[in-house]
């Protein structure tokens, strides 16, 4: 859990734009070969140090601890679904862009740009957007709601230059 809450409230926290998607159901129900397997220490855009760590289990992988899937949308660029509880949204799936190059991981999530496109790429997934505030987390997160199909279809909608990288990893 410590991952997911690292990554669902505490780099949100540091940012001040960009936006993360969850959803109240999964949109992968399998995972695609991962390569990026093991630890990573890693650091975000203010320089705030952590270790996670993805391991290869039965049924899939977790992400720091999470139940996680992987698809691969391109070469070495793969969306991350991680399960995750919260007190007040419940049990979630969020999800993060993945990219590996060259020994190091890059997480990222919707950049400023990308949520003026959010809403002509929902509708033409077919899913509905709904904004969610927390206290804990200044920007915007933003509930999906459809279908899994649909959900990776809007998901996958979204292009590198739409994304904007909230940290950056080194095999550790």
């Amino acid at each position: 859990m410590r991952g997911a809450r690292f990554l669902l409230w505490g780099v949100l926290g540091l940012l001040l734009s960009g936006c993360l998607f969850f959803s109240d159901k999964p949109a992968l129900s399998r995972s695609d070969a991962f390569p990026g397997v093991g630890k990573w220490a890693c650091k975000d855009f203010n320089g705030q140090a952590s270790t996670i760590e993805i391991k290869r289990v039965r049924g899939g992988y977790q992400f720091d601890g999470e139940p996680a899937w992987f698809k691969r949308l391109e070469e070495g660029f793969y969306l991350l679904q991680a399960h995750s509880e919260d007190k007040s949204l419940g049990k979630v799936y969020f999800y993060l862009w993945v990219e590996l190059e060259g020994g190091r991981l890059y997480l990222s999530i919707a950049s400023p740009e990308a949520i003026g496109t959010a809403s002509s790429k929902a509708l033409r997934a077919g899913v509905e957007l709904e904004e969610v505030m927390k206290e804990d987390s200044p920007p915007p997160l933003y509930r999906v709601k459809g279908e899994p199909a649909q959900i990776l279809r809007f998901l996958s909608s979204f292009k590198r230059s739409e994304l904007m990288t909230v940290s950056s990893c080194q095999k550790s």
